[in-house]
């Protein structure tokens, strides 16, 4: 009889450890569903904002701290850029904020490569003509010498 008692007392152990087991899945089930919608909705969001247009903000050198924005705001930082203070969008027209400084920033540097490119374009063909003409120079000191 006490051995019998012993199996029903494991077995009512089980069955906890099995229910809570069953709890735990279905919490996990519920959070790894929260965590989906959460993933849908981040995607949406990132696709309204390739859709959204760019509101440039330039800093106005001769106010300290304020920007003008290209849809015709003004905003006041007290400390760092927009960038440094992790803003986004533009408060005023919800637009995808971005520093004309930095934009500017970037289409300058993407000139200057273009600019390299077409430099390293044009040399290379100098080098490869250089190259032909080096191994000419054998051939012509040979004539040369044969003409002298």
């Amino acid at each position: 009889m006490e051995n019998a008692k012993k199996l029903w007392t494991t077995i009512d152990c089980q069955k906890v450890t099995i229910a809570e087991l069953r709890a735990e899945i279905e919490q996990n089930k519920l959070d790894m569903a929260k965590y989906l919608n959460q993933a849908i909705d981040m995607q949406a969001e990132i696709e309204r904002m390739k859709e959204k247009p760019i509101c440039y903000w330039k800093e106005d050198k001769t106010d300290e701290g304020v920007w003008d924005t290209s849809c015709g705001e003004r905003f006041v930082i007290f400390d760092g850029t927009p960038n440094e203070n992790k803003m986004a969008y533009c408060p005023y027209c919800g637009c995808v904020l971005e520093e004309k400084e930095v934009a500017a920033e970037i289409e300058t540097l993407q000139e200057v490569n273009i600019t390299l490119m077409n430099a390293c374009e044009k040399y290379q063909g100098e080098i490869e003509r250089m190259k032909r003409i080096i191994a000419e120079v054998p051939s012509m000191a040979a004539r040369i010498e044969k003409e002298g």
